[in-house]
């Protein structure tokens, strides 16, 4: 998961023996049930800019748990994806393919997208991740918390997503498997 340097993942504390009224000894032959709180750090990287870049860094800038990366490279960029475990595209605009999309599924990342451009022919159904819409900021702000809430307190489902996605983008959207395909177009129209 991305965090923060420094931040704890989860904290497990145990087995912890009471101690005997005012003796400050612990009392022999009975142990309390292990206690074990688990403490979720969730942070929201963005990186890249945009024209609503500055925007965002005054508004939410100061807000704990949001971090702005700014612009990355492709190895940073590459290194942000294994280090992610939900990818959020809440893109209001069409689109073509996002390259993005398939970047991140390929590193393993569980996608939650809005359905513009070809975000659907990799999303393909709800095992593969969220594709979620709104007719207005307000409902796609409403249904990317649903389908964030989802990812974050299902780790089964979003580790099945982030699999199924994964397998998805190395058995269709590779340079090899688009070469094989055109190639075997080609091979149909020559032998007709």
């Amino acid at each position: 998961p991305y965090l923060p340097t420094g931040a704890p993942a989860s904290y497990q504390a145990g087995p912890a023996y009471p101690s005997a009224p005012d003796s400050g000894a612990p009392t022999r032959g009975r142990r309390t049930a292990v206690i074990v709180a688990v403490v979720v750090v969730l942070v929201l990287a963005v990186a890249g800019s945009g024209p609503i870049g500055d925007q965002l860094r005054a508004e939410y800038g100061g807000s704990k748990g949001v971090e702005f990366l700014g612009t990355l490279d492709f190895p940073a960029v590459m290194s942000l994806y294994r280090r992610t475990d939900v990818f959020v595209y809440p893109s209001m605009y069409p689109e073509g393919l996002p390259t993005s999309i398939l970047e991140a599924g390929l590193m393993g990342c569980a996608v939650i997208a809005t359905p513009r451009g070809g975000t659907e022919e990799v999303i393909i159904d709800p095992e593969h991740g969220w594709v979620v819409d709104g007719s207005s900021s307000a409902e796609l702000a409403d249904a990317l918390t649903t389908a964030l809430t989802e990812a974050v307190e299902d780790p089964g489902r979003r580790g099945a997503c982030a699999a199924a996605v994964q397998r998805r983008v190395r058995e269709v959207f590779t340079w090899q498997s688009v070469a094989r395909e055109v190639s075997a177009v080609v091979e149909e129209a020559v032998a007709r």
